[in-house]
Protein backbone atom coordinates (compact mmCIF):
# COMPACT_ATOMS: atom_id res chain seq x y z
CA UNK A 1 0.00 0.00 0.00
CA UNK A 2 1.01 3.60 -1.25
CA UNK A 3 0.89 6.55 1.48
CA UNK A 4 -2.39 8.34 0.86
CA UNK A 5 -1.79 11.90 -0.35
CA UNK A 6 -4.42 12.97 1.82
CA UNK A 7 -2.96 14.42 4.54
CA UNK A 8 -2.12 17.91 6.60
CA UNK A 9 -1.42 19.12 9.33
CA UNK A 10 -2.86 20.18 12.06
CA UNK A 11 -5.16 17.37 12.40
CA UNK A 12 -8.58 17.21 13.09
CA UNK A 13 -10.22 14.09 14.09
CA UNK A 14 -13.88 14.99 12.94
CA UNK A 15 -12.59 16.64 9.70
CA UNK A 16 -14.04 14.73 6.63
CA UNK A 17 -13.78 15.37 2.94
CA UNK A 18 -16.03 17.73 1.74
CA UNK A 19 -19.18 16.75 0.13
CA UNK A 20 -20.37 18.59 -3.17
CA UNK A 21 -23.72 20.95 -3.44
CA UNK A 22 -25.69 18.02 -5.07
CA UNK A 23 -27.77 21.04 -6.95
CA UNK A 24 -24.50 22.34 -8.57
CA UNK A 25 -23.62 19.03 -10.27
CA UNK A 26 -24.67 18.17 -13.66
CA UNK A 27 -26.91 16.23 -14.56
CA UNK A 28 -25.84 12.54 -15.56
CA UNK A 29 -26.92 12.78 -19.09
CA UNK A 30 -24.72 15.36 -19.67
CA UNK A 31 -21.84 13.81 -18.19
CA UNK A 32 -22.87 10.15 -20.48
CA UNK A 33 -23.62 12.90 -23.93
CA UNK A 34 -22.20 15.93 -22.96
CA UNK A 35 -23.46 19.04 -25.66
CA UNK A 36 -20.73 20.67 -27.59
CA UNK A 37 -22.63 23.55 -27.53
CA UNK A 38 -22.33 24.26 -23.86
CA UNK A 39 -19.64 25.42 -21.64
CA UNK A 40 -18.93 22.08 -19.42
CA UNK A 41 -18.68 22.39 -15.82
CA UNK A 42 -15.27 24.11 -15.13
CA UNK A 43 -12.95 21.86 -13.05
CA UNK A 44 -12.97 23.16 -9.65
CA UNK A 45 -9.65 24.90 -8.35
CA UNK A 46 -7.92 22.96 -5.70
CA UNK A 47 -6.45 25.86 -3.22
CA UNK A 48 -2.59 25.30 -3.19
CA UNK A 49 -0.97 25.71 0.36
CA UNK A 50 -4.25 25.64 2.52
CA UNK A 51 -4.65 22.15 4.66
CA UNK A 52 -6.89 19.46 3.71
CA UNK A 53 -9.52 18.92 5.95
CA UNK A 54 -9.41 15.47 5.56
CA UNK A 55 -7.04 14.96 7.81
CA UNK A 56 -7.08 12.86 11.33
CA UNK A 57 -4.96 11.05 14.20
CA UNK A 58 -3.55 8.54 14.66
CA UNK A 59 -2.14 8.30 10.82
CA UNK A 60 -1.91 4.91 8.57
CA UNK A 61 0.48 5.18 6.12
CA UNK A 62 -1.74 2.01 4.49
CA UNK A 63 -4.76 3.72 4.52
CA UNK A 64 -7.01 5.26 1.63
CA UNK A 65 -9.99 6.27 1.57
CA UNK A 66 -12.60 3.38 1.38
CA UNK A 67 -14.04 2.32 -2.30
CA UNK A 68 -17.54 0.78 -2.57
CA UNK A 69 -18.16 -2.62 -3.36
CA UNK A 70 -18.72 -2.57 -7.20
CA UNK A 71 -21.80 -5.37 -6.86
CA UNK A 72 -23.70 -2.97 -4.59
CA UNK A 73 -23.36 0.07 -6.68
CA UNK A 74 -26.95 0.58 -9.20
CA UNK A 75 -26.92 -0.08 -12.86
CA UNK A 76 -27.04 2.94 -14.70
CA UNK A 77 -30.38 2.07 -16.59
CA UNK A 78 -31.31 2.13 -12.70
CA UNK A 79 -29.87 5.44 -12.30
CA UNK A 80 -31.49 6.66 -15.90
CA UNK A 81 -34.82 5.35 -15.03
CA UNK A 82 -35.60 4.91 -11.44
CA UNK A 83 -38.17 2.24 -9.92
CA UNK A 84 -40.50 4.26 -8.51
CA UNK A 85 -41.86 0.79 -6.54
CA UNK A 86 -38.53 0.58 -4.80
CA UNK A 87 -37.08 3.18 -2.39
CA UNK A 88 -34.00 4.71 -2.85
CA UNK A 89 -30.63 3.97 -1.26
CA UNK A 90 -30.74 6.09 2.15
CA UNK A 91 -27.06 8.52 1.30
CA UNK A 92 -24.51 6.70 3.51
CA UNK A 93 -23.39 8.55 6.78
CA UNK A 94 -20.74 10.24 7.57
CA UNK A 95 -19.43 9.16 11.25
CA UNK A 96 -18.89 12.47 13.15
CA UNK A 97 -16.04 12.65 15.44
CA UNK A 98 -14.40 9.28 14.00
CA UNK A 99 -11.22 9.54 12.52
CA UNK A 100 -11.63 9.44 8.93
CA UNK A 101 -9.63 6.83 7.18
CA UNK A 102 -7.76 9.40 4.82
CA UNK A 103 -4.74 9.85 7.08
CA UNK A 104 -0.74 9.16 6.70
CA UNK A 105 2.74 9.68 7.55
CA UNK A 106 4.49 12.44 7.23
CA UNK A 107 2.24 14.92 6.23
CA UNK A 108 2.10 17.58 3.70
CA UNK A 109 -0.05 20.89 4.14
CA UNK A 110 0.08 21.47 1.17
CA UNK A 111 -1.44 18.09 -0.96
CA UNK A 112 -5.08 17.09 -1.69
CA UNK A 113 -6.69 14.34 -3.30
CA UNK A 114 -5.73 14.28 -6.56
CA UNK A 115 -9.12 14.94 -8.78
CA UNK A 116 -9.59 12.65 -11.78
CA UNK A 117 -10.36 14.57 -15.38
CA UNK A 118 -13.71 13.11 -16.90
CA UNK A 119 -13.85 12.53 -20.40
CA UNK A 120 -16.55 12.71 -22.28
CA UNK A 121 -17.90 9.61 -23.31
CA UNK A 122 -18.88 9.68 -26.80
CA UNK A 123 -22.32 9.64 -29.00
CA UNK A 124 -23.59 7.25 -30.39
CA UNK A 125 -22.95 7.87 -34.25
CA UNK A 126 -25.68 8.62 -36.27
CA UNK A 127 -27.81 9.21 -33.30
CA UNK A 128 -30.31 11.55 -33.53
CA UNK A 129 -32.63 13.94 -30.91
CA UNK A 130 -32.37 16.40 -28.78
CA UNK A 131 -29.73 16.50 -26.60
CA UNK A 132 -30.81 17.02 -22.58
CA UNK A 133 -30.44 20.43 -21.83
CA UNK A 134 -27.40 21.04 -19.28
CA UNK A 135 -29.18 23.41 -16.86
CA UNK A 136 -31.91 20.21 -15.81
CA UNK A 137 -30.58 18.26 -12.54
CA UNK A 138 -33.20 15.75 -12.61
CA UNK A 139 -32.70 12.50 -14.02
CA UNK A 140 -34.51 11.34 -16.80
CA UNK A 141 -35.34 7.74 -19.03
CA UNK A 142 -31.96 7.53 -21.10
CA UNK A 143 -31.81 4.88 -23.50
CA UNK A 144 -28.18 4.18 -24.79
CA UNK A 145 -28.21 2.11 -27.92
CA UNK A 146 -26.72 -1.72 -27.66
CA UNK A 147 -24.17 -1.30 -30.15
CA UNK A 148 -22.17 1.43 -28.30
CA UNK A 149 -22.48 -0.34 -25.22
CA UNK A 150 -21.07 -3.65 -27.02
CA UNK A 151 -17.90 -0.89 -28.81
CA UNK A 152 -17.43 0.66 -25.21
CA UNK A 153 -16.72 -3.07 -23.69
CA UNK A 154 -15.03 -4.30 -26.68
CA UNK A 155 -12.75 -0.74 -26.23
CA UNK A 156 -12.31 -1.28 -22.91
CA UNK A 157 -11.03 -5.01 -22.84
CA UNK A 158 -8.75 -4.60 -25.51
CA UNK A 159 -7.05 -1.72 -23.64
CA UNK A 160 -7.23 -3.68 -20.32
CA UNK A 161 -5.90 -6.56 -22.39
CA UNK A 162 -3.21 -4.29 -23.99
CA UNK A 163 -2.32 -2.93 -20.58
CA UNK A 164 -1.93 -5.62 -18.51
CA UNK A 165 -0.02 -7.57 -20.73
CA UNK A 166 2.76 -4.84 -21.18
CA UNK A 167 2.48 -4.61 -17.54
CA UNK A 168 4.03 -8.16 -17.51
CA UNK A 169 6.35 -7.58 -19.86
CA UNK A 170 7.75 -4.47 -18.33
CA UNK A 171 7.52 -5.71 -14.10
CA UNK A 172 11.06 -5.98 -12.81
CA UNK A 173 9.43 -7.19 -9.36
CA UNK A 174 8.23 -5.76 -6.08
CA UNK A 175 7.27 -2.18 -6.03
CA UNK A 176 8.83 -0.57 -3.18
CA UNK A 177 9.03 3.16 -1.51
CA UNK A 178 12.81 4.10 0.09
CA UNK A 179 12.14 6.98 2.52
CA UNK A 180 16.00 8.85 3.35
CA UNK A 181 17.27 11.37 3.61
CA UNK A 182 14.08 13.87 3.34
CA UNK A 183 12.61 12.02 0.11
CA UNK A 184 10.73 8.76 -1.17
CA UNK A 185 12.66 6.94 -3.78
CA UNK A 186 9.66 5.17 -5.46
CA UNK A 187 11.20 1.65 -7.65
CA UNK A 188 10.89 -1.72 -8.74
CA UNK A 189 13.25 -4.35 -7.48
CA UNK A 190 13.80 -7.77 -8.27
CA UNK A 191 16.54 -8.09 -5.57
CA UNK A 192 15.37 -10.19 -2.25
CA UNK A 193 16.67 -7.81 0.49
CA UNK A 194 16.24 -4.99 1.98
CA UNK A 195 20.18 -4.43 2.32
CA UNK A 196 20.24 -5.47 -1.47
CA UNK A 197 17.38 -2.88 -1.86
CA UNK A 198 19.70 -0.08 -0.45
CA UNK A 199 22.65 -1.04 -1.88
CA UNK A 200 20.80 -1.16 -5.67
CA UNK A 201 19.54 2.84 -4.85
CA UNK A 202 22.98 3.65 -3.73
CA UNK A 203 21.97 4.12 -0.37
CA UNK A 204 24.57 4.58 2.43
CA UNK A 205 24.36 3.07 5.40
CA UNK A 206 26.78 4.84 8.50
CA UNK A 207 27.88 2.57 11.47
CA UNK A 208 24.86 3.50 13.48
CA UNK A 209 21.95 4.41 10.60
CA UNK A 210 19.40 1.97 10.67
CA UNK A 211 16.80 0.75 8.13
CA UNK A 212 12.99 -0.39 9.56
CA UNK A 213 12.67 -3.17 8.28
CA UNK A 214 16.02 -4.59 9.26
CA UNK A 215 18.58 -5.12 6.31
CA UNK A 216 18.65 -8.88 6.35
CA UNK A 217 14.40 -8.97 5.81
CA UNK A 218 12.86 -10.10 2.49
CA UNK A 219 11.48 -7.44 0.11
CA UNK A 220 7.64 -7.66 -0.29
CA UNK A 221 5.33 -6.07 -2.66
CA UNK A 222 4.19 -2.62 -1.96
CA UNK A 223 7.07 -2.29 1.06
CA UNK A 224 7.84 0.96 2.66
CA UNK A 225 11.57 0.94 3.82
CA UNK A 226 12.45 3.98 6.19
CA UNK A 227 16.20 4.79 6.64
CA UNK A 228 17.15 6.59 10.23
CA UNK A 229 20.25 8.08 10.51
CA UNK A 230 22.11 8.13 13.64
CA UNK A 231 22.74 11.51 15.55
CA UNK A 232 24.94 12.06 18.01
CA UNK A 233 24.34 12.53 22.07
CA UNK A 234 26.40 14.13 24.48
CA UNK A 235 26.25 11.72 27.63
CA UNK A 236 28.27 11.94 30.99
CA UNK A 237 30.00 8.46 31.03
CA UNK A 238 31.55 7.24 34.50
CA UNK A 239 32.19 11.27 35.25
CA UNK A 240 33.39 12.34 31.94
CA UNK A 241 31.56 13.65 28.87
CA UNK A 242 31.34 10.94 25.74
CA UNK A 243 29.85 11.22 22.42
CA UNK A 244 26.89 8.03 21.56
CA UNK A 245 25.70 7.73 17.58
CA UNK A 246 22.25 6.43 18.00
CA UNK A 247 19.34 6.37 16.08
CA UNK A 248 16.88 5.18 19.19
CA UNK A 249 14.73 7.62 21.53
CA UNK A 250 13.96 4.85 24.04
CA UNK A 251 16.21 3.70 26.99
CA UNK A 252 16.60 -0.10 25.66
CA UNK A 253 17.90 0.85 21.97
CA UNK A 254 20.12 3.63 23.38
CA UNK A 255 21.84 1.43 25.73
CA UNK A 256 22.63 -0.76 23.37
CA UNK A 257 24.04 1.87 21.11
CA UNK A 258 25.98 3.55 24.13
CA UNK A 259 27.36 -0.11 25.24
CA UNK A 260 28.79 -1.08 22.00
CA UNK A 261 30.47 2.68 22.08
CA UNK A 262 31.43 2.83 25.41
CA UNK A 263 32.29 -0.27 26.76
CA UNK A 264 32.42 -3.30 24.98
CA UNK A 265 32.00 -6.22 26.29
CA UNK A 266 30.97 -4.36 29.47
CA UNK A 267 28.11 -3.45 30.58
CA UNK A 268 26.35 0.37 31.50
CA UNK A 269 23.22 1.29 32.57
CA UNK A 270 21.39 4.79 32.64
CA UNK A 271 20.91 7.50 36.00
CA UNK A 272 16.90 8.61 35.92
CA UNK A 273 17.05 8.29 32.03
CA UNK A 274 14.95 10.58 29.88
CA UNK A 275 11.56 9.83 28.80
CA UNK A 276 13.07 10.67 25.21
CA UNK A 277 16.67 10.64 24.25
CA UNK A 278 17.31 13.67 22.07
CA UNK A 279 20.43 15.80 21.27
CA UNK A 280 18.87 18.39 24.00
CA UNK A 281 19.41 15.85 26.67
CA UNK A 282 23.18 15.16 28.53
CA UNK A 283 22.12 11.41 29.86
CA UNK A 284 23.81 10.19 32.90
CA UNK A 285 25.83 6.65 31.47
CA UNK A 286 27.71 4.21 34.21
CA UNK A 287 29.33 1.44 34.18
CA UNK A 288 27.74 -1.33 35.71
CA UNK A 289 29.39 -2.22 39.32
CA UNK A 290 28.90 -5.22 41.55
CA UNK A 291 29.65 -6.04 44.78
CA UNK A 292 27.31 -5.78 48.62
CA UNK A 293 26.01 -3.09 50.66
CA UNK A 294 25.54 -3.89 54.93
CA UNK A 295 22.96 -1.88 56.17
CA UNK A 296 20.66 -1.93 59.18
CA UNK A 297 21.37 -5.53 59.56
CA UNK A 298 21.04 -6.51 55.76
CA UNK A 299 23.60 -7.60 53.28
CA UNK A 300 22.56 -6.41 49.96
CA UNK A 301 24.05 -7.81 46.67
CA UNK A 302 24.32 -5.27 43.94
CA UNK A 303 24.50 -4.73 40.32
CA UNK A 304 24.58 -0.62 40.43
CA UNK A 305 25.39 2.22 37.42
CA UNK A 306 27.10 3.91 40.07
CA UNK A 307 30.33 5.70 39.71
CA UNK A 308 29.86 6.79 43.24
CA UNK A 309 29.00 5.38 46.54
CA UNK A 310 26.55 8.16 46.72
CA UNK A 311 25.00 7.26 43.36
CA UNK A 312 24.95 3.53 44.79
CA UNK A 313 22.77 4.68 47.91
CA UNK A 314 20.50 6.74 45.76
CA UNK A 315 20.22 3.56 43.72
CA UNK A 316 19.06 1.32 46.30
CA UNK A 317 17.08 3.50 47.51
CA UNK A 318 19.13 3.54 50.84
CA UNK A 319 18.24 7.08 53.18
CA UNK A 320 21.49 8.61 55.02
CA UNK A 321 20.77 10.57 58.10
CA UNK A 322 22.71 13.83 58.19
CA UNK A 323 25.18 12.11 60.94
CA UNK A 324 25.52 8.44 59.11
CA UNK A 325 28.71 7.60 57.57
CA UNK A 326 29.96 4.88 55.13
CA UNK A 327 33.20 2.64 55.55
CA UNK A 328 35.35 1.75 53.93
CA UNK A 329 34.32 4.18 51.21
CA UNK A 330 32.89 8.02 51.70
CA UNK A 331 30.14 9.31 49.52
CA UNK A 332 31.82 10.85 47.13
CA UNK A 333 34.52 8.40 46.96
CA UNK A 334 34.67 6.39 43.56
CA UNK A 335 33.14 3.11 43.76
CA UNK A 336 35.16 0.28 43.35
CA UNK A 337 33.97 -3.28 41.78
CA UNK A 338 33.74 -5.98 44.05
CA UNK A 339 34.06 -4.19 47.13
CA UNK A 340 31.40 -4.37 50.52
CA UNK A 341 30.06 -1.14 51.63
CA UNK A 342 28.76 -0.91 55.01
CA UNK A 343 26.54 2.32 56.45
CA UNK A 344 26.51 3.20 59.77
CA UNK A 345 23.83 4.52 61.44
CA UNK A 346 25.52 7.19 63.86
CA UNK A 347 23.48 8.35 66.90
CA UNK A 348 24.72 11.04 69.60
CA UNK A 349 23.20 11.28 72.99
CA UNK A 350 24.26 13.10 76.13
CA UNK A 351 25.17 10.95 79.23
CA UNK A 352 26.11 12.28 83.03
CA UNK A 353 27.87 9.88 85.21
CA UNK A 354 29.47 9.83 88.61
CA UNK A 355 32.73 8.44 88.78
CA UNK A 356 35.21 8.48 91.15
CA UNK A 357 38.80 10.70 90.81
CA UNK A 358 41.62 11.52 92.63
CA UNK A 359 43.86 14.38 92.65
CA UNK A 360 47.88 14.44 91.44
CA UNK A 361 49.98 14.02 94.55
CA UNK A 362 51.46 17.13 96.10
CA UNK A 363 55.43 17.03 96.95
CA UNK A 364 56.05 19.80 99.39
CA UNK A 365 59.42 21.19 100.86
CA UNK A 366 60.17 22.19 104.30
CA UNK A 367 62.55 24.41 104.90
CA UNK A 368 63.27 23.84 108.13
CA UNK A 369 64.01 19.66 107.74
CA UNK A 370 66.77 18.32 106.52
CA UNK A 371 67.07 16.71 103.50
CA UNK A 372 68.49 13.79 104.58
CA UNK A 373 65.01 13.29 106.90
CA UNK A 374 62.27 10.80 106.10
CA UNK A 375 59.54 12.12 104.13
CA UNK A 376 56.35 13.08 105.91
CA UNK A 377 53.47 11.53 103.80
CA UNK A 378 49.87 12.12 104.26
CA UNK A 379 47.76 9.61 101.67
CA UNK A 380 44.99 10.93 99.79
CA UNK A 381 41.55 9.86 99.62
CA UNK A 382 39.23 9.45 96.35
CA UNK A 383 36.33 11.79 95.55
CA UNK A 384 33.24 11.57 93.63
CA UNK A 385 32.49 14.25 90.63
CA UNK A 386 29.76 14.16 87.54
CA UNK A 387 30.92 13.59 84.28
CA UNK A 388 28.62 14.59 81.31
CA UNK A 389 29.74 12.92 78.11
CA UNK A 390 28.60 12.65 73.84
CA UNK A 391 28.15 9.17 73.71
CA UNK A 392 28.34 8.23 69.94
CA UNK A 393 26.87 4.79 68.57
CA UNK A 394 27.51 2.65 64.94
CA UNK A 395 24.38 0.75 64.48
CA UNK A 396 23.62 0.83 68.52
CA UNK A 397 27.24 -0.32 69.91
CA UNK A 398 28.97 2.69 71.32
CA UNK A 399 31.93 4.03 69.42
CA UNK A 400 33.12 7.08 71.41
CA UNK A 401 32.45 8.72 74.13
CA UNK A 402 33.54 12.53 74.18
CA UNK A 403 33.76 14.29 77.65
CA UNK A 404 31.63 17.56 77.41
CA UNK A 405 32.77 20.56 79.74
CA UNK A 406 33.94 20.47 82.97
CA UNK A 407 33.49 17.46 85.30
CA UNK A 408 30.91 18.73 88.48
CA UNK A 409 32.76 17.44 92.22
CA UNK A 410 30.25 15.66 94.31
CA UNK A 411 32.64 14.49 96.92
CA UNK A 412 36.19 16.27 96.67
CA UNK A 413 38.83 14.30 96.71
CA UNK A 414 42.16 14.78 98.78
CA UNK A 415 45.79 14.59 97.32
CA UNK A 416 48.57 12.39 98.50
CA UNK A 417 50.94 14.88 100.61
CA UNK A 418 54.34 14.64 100.53
CA UNK A 419 56.64 16.58 102.94
CA UNK A 420 59.98 16.36 102.21
CA UNK A 421 63.14 18.45 103.58
CA UNK A 422 64.92 21.34 101.84
CA UNK A 423 67.62 21.76 104.40
CA UNK A 424 71.28 21.49 103.16
CA UNK A 425 74.61 22.76 103.58
CA UNK A 426 75.21 25.43 101.20
CA UNK A 427 78.49 24.29 99.95
CA UNK A 428 76.31 22.25 97.80
CA UNK A 429 75.43 24.45 95.38
CA UNK A 430 79.37 25.92 94.82
CA UNK A 431 80.48 22.40 94.54
CA UNK A 432 77.81 22.15 91.76
CA UNK A 433 78.56 25.51 90.15
CA UNK A 434 82.40 24.75 90.00
CA UNK A 435 81.68 20.69 88.43
CA UNK A 436 79.02 21.38 86.08
CA UNK A 437 77.75 24.44 86.09
CA UNK A 438 74.69 24.37 88.27
CA UNK A 439 73.64 22.01 85.86
CA UNK A 440 71.46 19.27 88.45
CA UNK A 441 69.84 17.05 85.13
CA UNK A 442 73.70 16.95 83.76
CA UNK A 443 73.78 13.52 82.33
CA UNK A 444 77.33 12.35 81.95
CA UNK A 445 78.30 9.33 80.41
CA UNK A 446 80.49 8.48 83.77
CA UNK A 447 79.82 11.59 86.06
CA UNK A 448 76.25 12.79 86.19
CA UNK A 449 73.71 15.51 88.00
CA UNK A 450 74.79 18.49 89.59
CA UNK A 451 77.49 17.24 91.50
CA UNK A 452 78.97 15.19 89.11
CA UNK A 453 78.43 12.10 90.98
CA UNK A 454 80.47 8.98 89.52
CA UNK A 455 77.83 6.61 88.12
CA UNK A 456 79.21 3.86 90.14
CA UNK A 457 78.73 5.85 93.25
CA UNK A 458 75.12 6.47 92.54
CA UNK A 459 74.54 3.09 92.19
CA UNK A 460 76.97 2.18 95.85
CA UNK A 461 75.19 4.70 97.57
CA UNK A 462 71.75 3.88 96.98
CA UNK A 463 71.32 6.64 94.26
CA UNK A 464 68.69 3.92 92.52
CA UNK A 465 65.81 3.86 94.81
CA UNK A 466 65.58 7.72 93.81
CA UNK A 467 66.20 7.66 89.81
CA UNK A 468 68.03 5.54 87.44
CA UNK A 469 71.11 7.77 87.29
CA UNK A 470 71.77 11.30 89.40
CA UNK A 471 70.79 13.38 86.23
CA UNK A 472 67.22 12.14 86.66
CA UNK A 473 67.11 12.84 90.01
CA UNK A 474 65.79 15.41 92.06
CA UNK A 475 68.63 18.26 93.53
CA UNK A 476 67.59 16.92 97.09
CA UNK A 477 68.08 13.42 96.15
CA UNK A 478 71.47 14.24 94.57
CA UNK A 479 72.32 15.95 97.97
CA UNK A 480 71.52 13.37 100.26
CA UNK A 481 73.30 11.02 97.92
CA UNK A 482 75.88 13.31 97.80
CA UNK A 483 76.12 13.38 101.61
CA UNK A 484 76.43 9.98 102.01
CA UNK A 485 79.74 9.86 99.81
CA UNK A 486 81.00 12.81 101.75
CA UNK A 487 80.10 11.21 105.12
CA UNK A 488 82.29 8.48 104.27
CA UNK A 489 84.84 10.53 102.14
CA UNK A 490 84.85 13.82 103.02
CA UNK A 491 84.73 17.18 100.67
CA UNK A 492 87.94 15.91 99.01
CA UNK A 493 85.86 12.92 96.95
CA UNK A 494 85.31 15.99 93.94
CA UNK A 495 87.57 18.02 92.84
CA UNK A 496 86.07 21.11 93.07
CA UNK A 497 85.82 20.48 97.14
CA UNK A 498 89.53 20.57 97.10
CA UNK A 499 89.76 23.75 94.87
CA UNK A 500 87.09 25.42 97.07
CA UNK A 501 88.80 24.30 99.96
CA UNK A 502 86.45 22.59 101.73
CA UNK A 503 88.84 19.33 101.94
CA UNK A 504 90.98 20.89 104.69
CA UNK A 505 87.97 21.75 106.74
CA UNK A 506 86.97 18.22 107.44
CA UNK A 507 90.66 16.93 107.38
CA UNK A 508 89.68 13.99 105.41
CA UNK A 509 92.16 12.98 102.47
CA UNK A 510 90.74 11.32 99.26
CA UNK A 511 92.32 7.73 98.62
CA UNK A 512 93.80 8.22 95.16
Amino acid sequence: MRESPARAEPHDATAWLPLPDFAELPPLEQLLIPDPTVDQTPVRDVPMGLPSPARAEPHDATAWLPLPDLDELASVDALLAPDPTVAPTPPRAVPVGLPSPARAEPHDATTWLPLPEFDPVPAESGSGGDRPPAHRRTARRFHVPFRVLATCVAVTATIAGAYYGMSALLDKGADVDVRVDGRVISTETGVDTVGELLAEQQVVLDDYDRPIPAAETPIENKMVVKVLRAEPITVNFDGVAAVVETTYHNADGFIADATTQLSPGGAIGLIDPPKRFTRLDTPVVRTIKTGALQVDGDLIEYASPAHTVAELLANLDVTLDDADITTPYGLSDVLPNEVTVAVSRVRNETVTKEETYTLPDVVQEDPTMDVSAAPIVTEGVPGIQAVTYQVIRHNNVVADEIPVGDPVPLNPAIPKITIIGALYDPKWDKIAECETGSNWDAKGFKYQGGTGIYYKNWSYYGGKAFAPTGGQATKYQQIIVAERIRAEHGWGAWGCGKTLGYAKEDGKRLNE
